[in-house]
């Protein structure tokens, strides 16, 4: 019989204790995974990457219907160009939506610019967007939906949700194609264009200030940025780690480029030679006594 030193008894496994290692090593894999957040200097979108949580994982998203032939073409609409041509949106008219844009990436002209995303971030009023030529990623809270055209090809985007939208490279395109084209629209047609927080105007400037910066190398300024996001209801989202993060963002939008940027410092929102409609510029600014000031309907330029 062998001694009581010599005796060994193992415990009997746990699992309860095998499944909570399990959780924890799981835990550990998915956070040394997110990448942590870099400062954005691509010349294409040259302001702060907040959030970069990519995964390559596939979704199967709910899809609403097409608005490909609902929307109205017509012969003035205004279009704007940038990235030397890389980028055009076209503003159309939609029956039941404030704003509409056609939206034309040519991937060979931005092979350039298109190698580092956009921003992620999130709006304070619905957004709907949809694929009708080519194919267009959109990462949902770090995850990535391709969007194709079809009879149900429109993702509608909920308020505060994170999120950006960029072109799926050429090797990722189907049969050779070199231009991708999406719809993007908000607001409802029933409410007043000046009291919407995503309205075209935001986009005509936005876009145009990163053809400033790009094509004729004016310095990236953070403070113009948040003033322009805070007047398009837009902000920039914040690591997943910061608490309340979306209250932090919008307070950071508010407090940087409201209250600061346009209200001590005369950073404006909107500019008349980047907007087309300068009429519902000045109205959307009257809204605002740290925007009132900037009012202006006799500019030309």
């Amino acid at each position: 019989m062998p001694s009581a030193a010599s005796t060994s008894i193992s415990p009997k496994p746990d699992p309860n204790q095998q499944r909570l290692k399990n959780c924890r090593a799981t835990c550990l894999v998915e956070v040394s995974a997110e990448r942590l957040p870099l400062l954005q200097t691509s010349s294409c979108w040259p302001i702060p990457r907040l959030l970069d949580f990519s995964r390559e994982e596939q979704s199967t998203p709910k899809m609403s219907p097409s608005d490909a032939r609902i929307v109205e073409y017509g012969p003035s609409d205004p279009v704007v160009e940038v990235l030397r041509g890389a980028v055009s949106a076209r503003l159309l008219h939609h029956p039941d939506r404030t704003f509409a844009f056609e939206v034309t990436l040519d991937l060979v002209r931005g092979a350039e610019f298109f190698g580092q995303k956009p921003p992620v971030h999130f709006h304070v009023q619905e957004e709907y967007i949809e694929a009708t030529q080519g194919r267009v990623g959109l990462e949902v809270d770090g995850r990535e939906i391709v969007l194709t055209p079809g009879p149900d090809g429109r993702f509608d985007i909920a308020p505060y949700l994170h999120h950006r939208s960029y072109p799926i490279p050429l090797d990722r395109q189907e049969d050779g194609n070199t231009v991708v084209k999406f719809l993007l629209s908000g607001g409802s047609k029933t409410d007043d264009p000046a009291a919407s927080n995503l309205h075209p105007i935001f986009f005509e400037n936005w876009y145009k200030y990163q053809d400033d910066i790009v094509v004729n190398g004016a310095p990236i300024d953070l403070l113009q940025i948040f003033c322009m996001f805070d007047a398009g209801g837009t902000y920039l989202s914040l690591p997943w780690w910061v608490p309340f993060g979306r209250t932090v963002s919008i307070t950071l939008g508010v407090v940087l480029g409201r209250w600061i940027g346009s209200g001590l410092l005369g950073y404006q929102p909107f500019y008349r030679k980047w907007t087309s409609d300068w009429e519902l510029a000045c109205r959307k600014m009257e809204m605002s006594i740290f925007t009132r000031r900037f009012v202006d309907r006799s500019k030309t330029d």
